[in-house]
């Protein structure tokens, strides 16, 4: 079974199938898929080589963007990856993912 998640997780054209085409333009598609890797990679266990991936985004205008207004989409995508977010609002609370798998 777990093999079965991994191989569904790992595969990026699932995830972003999801993701509305409006939100996949003006170099939103490359950032989201080196945050895809970047979790993808902590879901693997392999924290070292997602903080830099992490840590040059962090510097990215884009993804700052994105952070601020599409919270609900990294959350859905850190869920399909790790099958859990930590994503809070300015509440708070738990973000609401925009969408989920069918495994997460």
């Amino acid at each position: 079974m777990i093999e079965s998640v991994d191989r569904i997780r790992s595969q990026r054209s699932l995830v972003f199938s999801h993701i509305p085409n409006d939100l996949l333009t003006e170099g939103r598609e490359n950032v989201l898929g080196g945050y895809y890797r970047a979790q993808l990679r902590i879901a693997r266990g392999k924290r070292t080589k997602a903080d830099k991936i992490l840590k040059s985004l962090d510097k990215n205008v884009i993804y700052q963007r994105l952070e601020e207004e599409h919270g609900d989409l990294l959350a859905a995508i850190d869920i399909a990856t790790r099958g859990k977010t930590n994503r809070r609002n300015f509440k708070g609370e738990l973000i609401e993912p925009l969408f989920r798998l069918n495994h997460s």
